[in-house]
């Protein structure tokens, strides 16, 4: 049975813990700074806990789970990588793109398998939408839109809109799109965040295709929604219900589930770990994002459209089993 760990007892943190009590893994124990907190989550669900996360480094551990603040994860991270632990990292791979290639380097350096968790990815509709898409039934994709809003969120701190909530949908439209875009405008501001709490993201695309990207922390309910338009179709998608409808042929297809996209997401890890196979997102992939982010940064605060370089990222690879998600 393999040995995990979990660094980062928040919210989030409280996810992967309460979904790795109902697998078949062995969670050796969690660890975070806040006392309080971490005495509260060890004991509710029966497991030791360390406030000094080196601690729990020192335990006979196969792979680990980094939910810490965004700003956190490069130390974090190399300090597993150098104990030889795999790696599943909570989104964004890191602050800045140059970090997120520091840790790439180290992990390849130490033969350190890492992953990143975008979660999005394992939501059970984005691939119906994925197999909509490659088969062509709404003919070319010309543009993608991504409304991503919700209440103001007091725990993010370190990190504004773009970088917490928009990087979700850059990796969406990137993965259903199988491309990287070529420039990004993007407009911002702040009203009640440290950074960025409100932002209107626009990605171009080559071969004449865009995505709209809106996310804030300023509407009073939350939305998670996603449109594909093509030359002969549209696709409707609720993230959160996980439901879509597909309008082509003259039809309407309609599609839902009811699985936890996490949970889907530390299955895909572990089993990847186990049988030896390749992760469904790369850190390469991870840190491709992160580069759109910047770039996001970088024209909201300067007013202007930036020209992403092409990073040669590959968007092919590892698909999640959707022998269910029948389109035809």
């Amino acid at each position: 049975m393999l040995k995990v760990g979990v660094i980062g007892a928040g919210v989030m943190g409280e996810h992967h813990i309460r979904n790795y009590k109902s697998m078949k893994v062995d969670l050796v124990g969690i660890a975070d700074p806040n006392e309080d907190r971490l005495n509260s989550i060890s004991s509710k669900y029966d497991v030791k806990g360390f406030n000094d996360y080196k601690e729990l480094l020192e335990e006979d551990i196969d792979a680990i789970n980094i939910v810490v603040p965004t700003c956190f994860h490069k130390d974090v991270s190399l300090n597993c990588i150098v104990k030889g632990i795999d790696l599943l990292v909570e989104k964004p791979i890191s602050d800045t793109v140059s970090n997120a290639k520091i840790m790439i380097d180290a992990a390849k350096e130490n033969d350190v398998r890492m992953t990143i968790g975008h979660i999005e990815r394992f939501n059970p509709i984005v691939d119906y939408i994925k197999n909509i898409i490659d088969k062509q039934k709404i003919g070319k994709v010309v543009n993608i839109q991504c409304t991503r809003v919700g209440p103001h969120n007091p725990r993010i701190r370190d990190v504004g809109i773009i970088t917490d909530l928009g990087i979700h949908d850059i990796d969406l439209m990137n993965y259903l799109l199988n491309n990287s875009p070529v420039s990004v405008s993007a407009c911002a501001g702040i009203v009640c965040h440290p950074h960025s709490d409100h932002a209107s993201i626009q990605l171009r695309y080559s071969n004449d295709q865009s995505g709209n990207i809106e996310a804030n922390w300023l509407t009073p309910i939350k939305i998670r929604r996603i449109t594909v338009i093509g030359t002969e179709g549209v696709i409707f998608g609720n993230c959160l219900t996980k439901e879509v409808e597909a309008h082509f042929n003259n039809s309407i297809k309609k599609y839902s589930d009811t699985e936890e996209p996490l949970k889907l997401e530390l299955e895909h890890f572990i089993g990847a770990l186990k049988h030896n196979r390749e992760f469904i997102i790369t850190p390469e992939q991870a840190k491709s994002n992160l580069l759109i982010v910047e770039a996001a940064l970088k024209s909201y605060k300067e007013q202007r459209e930036i020209h992403v370089k092409k990073d040669n990222c590959s968007w092919n690879g590892v698909r999640r089993d959707t022998r269910s998600c029948h389109v035809c």
